[in-house]
C-alpha cells in the first residue's frame, strides 16, 4: 500500500514538463522575431540568409543606438538631480549663516544699547 502511493506521488512528479529548446534555434527565432517587426516588407521571414543577417545587423544597431540614448539620457537626469540638489544645500547653508551673523549682529547691538542706557 505505501509503495503504491510513493508511485503515485512520484509519477505525478515524472513527464515532459518542460522540454527546452536548443539555443540556436531560440536565437533564429528571437532575431525573426526582431526583424519581422522592425522590416519594412511582410514577406521577411521568406528572405534568404544574407537579407536575414542584414536584418539582424539593423536591429543589432537599432538595439545599440537605443541603449545609448537611454544611458545619456539617465547620464543627464543624474546630473541635473546632483546639481539642483548642491545648489539647494548651497542656499540654504548660505541662508543659515545669514541668519546667524544677523541675530549675532542683533545681540552685539542690544548688549551695546542695554550698556549705553
Amino acid at each position: 500500500m505505501q509503495n503504491q502511493r510513493l508511485e503515485l506521488w512520484t509519477s505525478w512528479f515524472e513527464g515532459p514538463v518542460f522540454t527546452p529548446r536548443p539555443k540556436r534555434l531560440a536565437k533564429r527565432k528571437t532575431n525573426e522575431l526582431f526583424s519581422n517587426i522592425f522590416s519594412n516588407s511582410s514577406s521577411s521571414s521568406s528572405s534568404s540568409s544574407s537579407s536575414s543577417s542584414s536584418s539582424s545587423s539593423k536591429v543589432k544597431v537599432v538595439v545599440v543606438v537605443i541603449v545609448i540614448i537611454v544611458v545619456v539620457v539617465v547620464v543627464v537626469v543624474v546630473v541635473v538631480v546632483v546639481v539642483i540638489v548642491v545648489v539647494v544645500v548651497v542656499v540654504v547653508v548660505v541662508v543659515a549663516v545669514a541668519v546667524i551673523v544677523v541675530v549675532e549682529v542683533a545681540a552685539v547691538v542690544l548688549v551695546v544699547v542695554v550698556i549705553v542706557i
